[in-house]
């Protein structure tokens, strides 16, 4: 054998020993499908060196589409969160408004009240002031029962004979 031949044979035995030896040169000469839908997720070009798809190209995809998840992930992640933190604030503020010390807890009985006073719905033993002058033209005594006082004037009698007796 020639010096020339011998050169040529040791560049074919290690072209063969990397061409098979190599994965990433086995990956580019061996052709693959990579599906449009992936190709559309990730946004990159579908190929790189040939002009078909190649196992390396599909891996290539693969990794991306990884990358891509991720991404999207930590996002929703972090949306997620923000969504959470917005929630506990509107629960506080609807605590807040519908609490029986918030302004649609107070308001609401009121509105209530006023409503079925505005129709004039009234309790069984309440008193118009029609009643009161008609008693007062009758000469009966509202605000006692069997000689005894009740209501407002025996509450400030109460409160006189109490400040009273501590002086």
């Amino acid at each position: 054998m020639t010096k020339i031949q011998r050169l040529i044979l040791a560049i074919a035995i290690v072209g063969l020993a990397i061409f098979l030896g190599c994965a990433s040169v086995q990956d580019l000469m061996t052709p693959a499908y990579i599906p449009p839908q992936s190709v559309e997720y990730t946004g990159a070009e579908p190929t790189t060196l040939l002009p078909f798809t190649t196992l390396f190209d599909l891996r290539r995809i693969d990794r991306k589409m990884d990358f891509v998840y991720l991404g999207k992930k930590l996002e929703y992640d972090f949306l997620k969160g923000v969504n959470a933190v917005h929630i506990m604030a509107s629960e506080e503020l609807q605590t807040a408004i519908f609490s029986p010390e918030g302004p649609i807890g107070l308001a609401f009985p009121m509105l209530f009240g006023g409503t079925l006073g505005a129709l004039l719905i009234k309790r069984p033993k309440d008193r118009t002031a029609d009643d009161y002058d008609k008693a007062w033209v009758e000469g009966e005594q509202i605000g006692y029962e069997n000689g005894q006082e009740t209501g407002y004037e025996n509450a400030k009698k109460e409160i006189n004979e109490t400040t009273k007796n501590q002086e």
